[in-house]
Parts: structure tokens; sequence; C-alpha cells
């Protein structure tokens, strides 16, 4: 539509879109509409929320809607059945940290006779947002600066550290689901009761909720890394108006009216399941997941050390990059800091061109 030049009077767009359609110059900036309803940011959002939408230019593109950090999502009968302590009563005493993720995804772990796994101690991804966190918890960096990165640090020892560290889970623990065994058992494998843990965006509750799961399960923090801290990866469902809108008041109007009345974020909330990014809605949030979860609080824990990993018009192309290669990273057909690499040399020669 915007090609054709009849752009969309308004956008709702995961972060990833947001940063194209921003990199690309196509958003209006929304600062004169939040200084006439005398919204400031720092103080409607919580920090790591305010600084997302941060884009360091004096301008503000998005208005978030919903909010969604990782969390480990788990089986409860797993746990139990097996005798062991859940993450949450791991966490409590300090003691939910990726060794012992590893342990219990070890002892969580089921193979049939012919040696296909029957089921995964843990769940994964080939995506970035599954081990850029433990980049993050080393001290490390995958990019220069979040918001429209000039280079790719891929190449640093606490980046192969937490790639090699995420890759054995699937080749040295053989804990994660290998991609032949997802061919052999199609499906999502958690919501079937077929893994034990999953480490999934908030928008996962509404999924769980839709499809009444038959079995116990609940939320709890990311595991703590080797210095003791912890982080996590942020997505938001934001709201855009296009720079060449032809209506752009008519747009403000409805984008206020859903994502600045709680009413509305209440109504949302309660149907999705989704975090509000309105931050005084969050005690009603976990109030709201009291029936389902019995963790819920751990999710507003999370969002509060969450952190977005790279806005950037390139970020469609950076995953069609990384992706492939970490499949074969994780399928064992080359080593970690062979795969690592080769992102981090086509990456860089991405963003300089």
């Amino acid at each position: 539509m915007i090609a054709g030049g009849t752009p969309p009077d308004v956008t709702h767009l995961i972060s990833l879109d947001s940063a194209i359609m921003g990199g690309q110059g196509l958003l209006e900036d929304l600062t004169p509409y939040f200084d006439r309803e005398g919204v400031q940011p720092g103080n409607y959002f919580v920090p790591p929320i305010a600084k997302a939408i941060d884009w360091g230019d004096g301008a503000t593109y998005v208005l978030p809607l919903t909010v969604h950090p990782n969390n480990v999502y788990y089986n409860v009968e797993h746990f139990n059945e097996a005798g062991l302590a859940t993450p949450n009563e791991l966490a409590e005493n300090g003691g939910w940290t990726w060794n012992t993720y590893v342990e219990a995804a070890r002892r969580l772990t089921r193979f049939g006779p012919d040696g296909a796994m029957q089921r995964g101690g843990s769940w994964g991804e080939v995506s970035m947002t599954q081990w850029a966190p433990l980049v993050w918890q080393l001290g490390g960096e995958l990019f220069d600066r979040t918001v429209f990165p000039t280079r790719a640090t891929f190449d640093t020892p606490e980046a192969r550290e937490a790639f090699s560290y995420y890759a054995d889970l699937w080749t040295t623990h053989q804990v994660v689901p290998s991609f032949a065994d997802r061919a052999a058992q199609p499906g999502l494998w958690f919501v079937a009761g077929n893994a034990s843990m999953t480490m999934n965006p908030a928008s996962f509750i509404g999924r769980m909720r839709r499809e009444e799961v038959p079995f116990e399960w609940d939320v709890a923090p990311m595991p703590t890394g080797p210095q003791g801290t912890v982080y996590t990866n942020l997505t938001m469902n934001n709201f855009q108006i296009p720079r060449d809108s032809k209506n752009k008041e008519a747009a403000w109007k409805f984008i206020k009216f859903v994502s600045l009345r709680e009413e509305n974020v209440r109504h949302i909330m309660q149907v999705t399941g989704r975090p509000p990014a309105m931050g005084q809605m969050f005690g009603e949030y976990v109030e709201s997941l009291g029936s389902v979860l019995a963790h819920g609080e751990s999710i507003i824990d999370m969002l509060l050390v969450a952190r977005e990993i790279v806005v950037s018009e390139h970020l469609g192309e950076i995953n069609r990059i990384i992706n492939p290669i970490a499949r074969q990273v994780f399928d064992g057909n080359r080593s970690p800091s062979d795969g690592l690499a080769e992102m981090h040399e086509r990456i860089n020669a991405l963003l300089q061109e």
C-alpha cells in the first residue's frame, strides 16, 4: 500500500517490522501527539519500554500496546514426576542458573527404544532471541549499539561462549529435539506435553489458554547467568502512523483510544493474556493470570530486565543470515565458532553497504 502511494492510516506491527519501517523513514513522529496529551513516555512506561521506543533522534515513532519479555515456561507435572525442584523453587534460593537448567533438562528428556527423542527436556529455536540474553549475561553485546547499529560484534569471547553453550543443548546434552525429531513428531511439543521447558515471549500464554492443555504448567524467570545477572529479550506490539497517512488526526484518535484508555487496555489484556505496555496495569495483569499461572509475577520481573536485541531496517535480512547457519550448527553439521564467524562477516558486510 505504501509503495502504491496509498499508505494505511494506522499500522500495528511487532518490533521487527516497526524497525524496518522506521529505518526507511516511513513513520510519523508521535512526539507532538504525546505532548498534546500530556503523556511522557518516561513516566507512562517502565524504563525498559521507554528505552526501547527511544531511537536516539529525539522522536518517538511507536506507541506500544502489549509487551513480551521471554520467560521459561515449564510442565509442572514433568518436574513433579521426576522429583525435581521446579524453576521457581530454585529461583527462590538463587539456584536457577543455566547449569541447573541443563541439569533439569537432561533428567527430563526421554528417548524411545529406537533412539528417537520422545520428550525434550527443553524446546529450542534457531533465533538469536534464544541465546542473545546469555551474551548479555556474560557481559557482551551482539552489536555496537542497539538502535541502527553500524557493526556486528559476533566475534567476541562472550558471544562465542553464549552461542556454544546454547548449541550444546542440542548437540552435546541432546535435550532439545533435533530437526529430524521434529519431522518425525511434528507440532508444538510443549503444548502437546512432549517438551518439559520452553523459552517464549508472553504472547505464548494466549496460545496455551486457547489450547486448554490438560496438564499443569507455569512460568518462571530466565536462568541467572555466570556473572549473577539476568536479562531477557523484549518484543513489543506497537501502533504506528505512517508518515504519508492522509488522516493523521483520526489515526492518532484511534490508537490513543486503544492504547491509552485503561478500560480498553484491560479488555485486550484479559482476552489475549498479553502484558500491557501501560505500567499502571501490571498489578491487574498479574491478578488476571492467577487462575492459570501460579507465578505470573515473574513475567513482570523479566520485563524489568528485558531489552531489544537490535532495532534496524536490516533486521529481516540479519535473521535470514543467522537462522540457516544456526540450524547447521544445532544439527551438528558445523562448529559454533565457524558458524558465528560467518554470521559476523556477513552481517557486517550487510551493515556496511
